[in-house]
């Protein structure tokens, strides 16, 4: 699997090599867990105490507003977000973590509604 901007369309994931049908293609913990109403709420009060790292997946997340970043050549979804990150100089950011104000709660809510998991 690999993440590719789709012109017209934003960020997407597609394959990279024929699928079986019931295939697993992605596993991962979820950064927090809520009842959907507090969801956003919950990560904005921890993304004060997150890895770099995961800032940085949080800051990846599409709010369906603002510009989504562009990804100029495919990223192993394995690699992401960690080199989209670094094809976007997020290295400073890094480097600087207390300058990072974080996600607002409005953006948050907003990328609650489009990405959790239902």
């Amino acid at each position: 699997l690999e993440v590719v901007t789709i012109d017209g369309r934003g960020r997407g994931v597609r394959t990279t090599a024929p699928l079986r049908a019931g295939e697993l293609l992605l596993a991962e913990r979820a950064l927090a867990v809520a009842p959907e109403p507090q969801l956003a709420q919950a990560l904005v009060s921890m993304q004060g105490n997150l890895l770099p790292e995961l800032r940085g997946q949080l800051n990846l997340m599409c709010d369906g507003q603002t510009s989504q970043v562009v990804l100029n050549r495919p990223v192993a979804l394995r690699d992401y977000p960690c080199t989209a990150a670094e094809m976007f100089n997020a290295e400073a950011a890094r480097a600087q973590p207390q300058e990072c104000s974080g996600v607002a709660l409005s953006q948050m809510r907003r990328i609650v509604d489009l990405n959790a998991y239902r």
